[in-house]
C-alpha cells in the first residue's frame, strides 16, 4: 500500500522539519543570525513549528502552498488516457546513455525495465560527454535508426545535426533533462526548461519556508557544468524576490565534481551574513553537520536537490534541513510514454510544469522521510508502489 506523507503545511498541507543535530534550535543568533526586520532569524524545528515570523512583507503562506504538492506523494501518474493502439512488439527503443552516475546508474536500469514492461526491443548506446565521443555515438545511432530515441541529459546544441537528421528520418526523439531542447526544434520534456524553472521555484519557496519567513540573505550554489542549474538560479532569484521583496541572493559556482560540504562551509565562513543556502546539487551538503561544527558555523542551513543516499541519512538523522529527490522509475517510464504517444501521433506537449514536477519530485525532511517510499541504502525514491502497473495499463499490458 502506498504510504502517505502525514504532516501538514501551515495546518492544511505537508510540513517540513528542520533540525541540524549539532544546533537543534529554532532561533539562531550571532554571526549567522541576528534579527531580520521585526523578528529574530528562525528556522523550523523538528515538528515543523516556527518560534517567530514571518517578517512584514514576506509571503510565507504562498511559499508553503507552493511546496505542498511536493511534500505529498502523488495519487496517480500524469497521463490518464490509454494509448489508442497496441504497441508493436518490434518497436526498437534506443537509450543514449551519457555514462554519468545518474545517466547510467539510475536512468539506465529503469529504461531497460520500461522496455520490458512495454514489450519492446531495447538498445543501449553509450555516448560519453565529450564532443568526439558524442559525434561517434550519434553517428552509430544514425546508422541503426531506432523507432524511438531517448536522450539523457545531453544538450541538443552538441548533437543538433545528428538529432535533426534522425528526426528527418522519422525517428521519434525524446530529449530528457535538456533545457536546450526547444532551441533546436524539439519538445521540452521532463527535466528540461519548464521543469528546471519549477525546480528553481521549489528551492526558493523552501528558502522562505524553512526560515519561517525571517531571512533576507541567501546564496545559490550553482553548477557551472550543467545548463539547467543556471535556469534554476534565475527562477529561484525571481521567485525569492516575489516572496520576499527584501531578499538578496548571491550566486557561487561549485563544480559538480565536488562531493562534500567543504566548498559550502568555506563560503559560509567567509560570508557570515548568509542565513540560508539553496543548490541543485544536494551532494554539496554531505558531511555538513560535522564540518559546520568544526568551523564554528551557525549558518549552515540549506536545501538541496538531487539528494543521494548520504543526504537521505543526514536528513533522517536531523543533520540536514531538507532534500529534493526524483522518482527516476516514473521519470523513465514517462519518457517512454512520451515516445509511444509520439509514435502513435497523440502526444500532447506538457503545459502545467508545476503539476508534472510534483509527480516526479519530492521534498524530504526529518519530519516526513520515515513515511516516504525511499530506499535509504541506494537513495532510490519511488512515489507510488503501483506506478509500473499504472503505466502497463496505459500501454495495454
Amino acid at each position: 500500500m502506498q504510504r502517505r506523507i502525514k504532516a501538514a503545511l501551515g495546518g492544511t498541507a505537508a510540513v517540513a522539519a528542520l533540525a541540524l543535530a549539532l544546533t537543534g534550535c529554532s532561533t539562531s543568533g550571532g554571526s549567522g543570525g541576528g534579527t531580520t526586520g521585526a523578528n529574530p532569524l528562525t528556522y523550523r524545528d523538528k515538528d515543523g513549528n516556527c518560534a517567530a515570523g514571518p517578517n512584514d512583507g514576506v509571503d510565507l503562506d504562498a511559499a508553503a502552498a507552493y511546496l505542498q504538492p511536493f511534500m505529498e506523494a502523488p495519487k496517480s501518474i500524469y497521463p490518464t488516457e490509454p494509448l489508442p493502439k497496441p504497441i508493436d512488439p518490434n518497436t526498437v527503443v534506443m537509450y543514449a546513455d551519457n555514462g554519468t552516475p545518474v545517466g547510467d546508474g539510475l536512468w539506465e536500469p529503469y529504461a531497460r525495465a520500461a522496455a520490458e514492461t512495454a514489450g519492446v526491443k531495447y538498445v543501449k548506446q553509450m555516448t560519453g560527454s565529450s564532443p568526439a565521443d558524442l559525434t561517434a555515438a550519434f553517428n552509430t545511432i544514425l546508422q541503426n535508426e531506432p523507432d524511438i530515441l531517448i536522450v539523457g541529459a545531453t544538450s541538443a546544441q552538441l548533437i543538433s545535426d545528428q538529432l535533426t537528421q534522425l528526426k528527418n528520418d522519422g525517428v521519434v526523439i525524446v530529449d530528457g533533462a535538456d533545457p536546450d531542447a526547444t532551441k533546436f526544434g524539439f519538445d521540452d520534456s521532463l527535466g528540461g526548461l519548464g521543469g528546471s524553472e519549477v525546480n528553481g521555484k521549489v528551492l526558493a519557496a523552501g528558502a522562505i519556508y524553512f526560515t519561517c519567513g525571517t531571512a533576507d540573505n541567501f546564496v545559490f550554489y550553482n553548477i557551472p557544468e550543467l545548463g539547467f542549474s543556471a535556469i534554476q538560479q534565475q527562477a529561484a532569484a525571481a521567485y525569492l524576490k516575489e516572496l520576499n521583496p527584501n531578499a538578496t541572493m548571491r550566486t557561487v559556482d561549485i563544480s559538480i565534481a565536488t562531493t562534500n560540504s567543504d566548498a559550502v562551509v568555506a563560503d559560509l565562513k567567509a560570508h557570515p551574513e548568509t542565513q540560508f543556502f539553496i543548490t541543485p546539487a544536494d551532494q554539496f551538503q554531505i558531511g555538513i553537520a560535522q564540518a559546520a561544527q568544526t568551523a564554528g558555523l551557525t549558518n549552515a542551513y540549506g536545501f538541496g536537490q538531487s539528494s543521494i543516499a548520504p543526504n537521505l541519512q543526514q536528513i533522517k538523522d536531523g543533520e540536514e534541513t531538507a532534500g529534493f529527490v526524483v522518482d527516476f522509475q516514473a521519470f523513465l517510464y514517462q519518457l517512454y510514454d512520451e515516445g509511444f504517444r509520439k509514435l502513435q501521433g497523440v502526444f500532447e506537449p506538457y503545459e502545467d510544469w508545476d503539476k508534472v514536477n510534483a509527480i516526479f519530485g519530492h521534498v524530504l525532511t526529518p519530519g516526513n522521510i520515515a513515511d516516504s517510499t525511499v530506499d535509504m541504502t541506494t537513495g532510490n525514491y519511488v512515489a507510488m508502489d503501483d506506478e509500473v502497473e499504472q503505466y502497463a495499463k496505459l500501454w495495454g499490458k
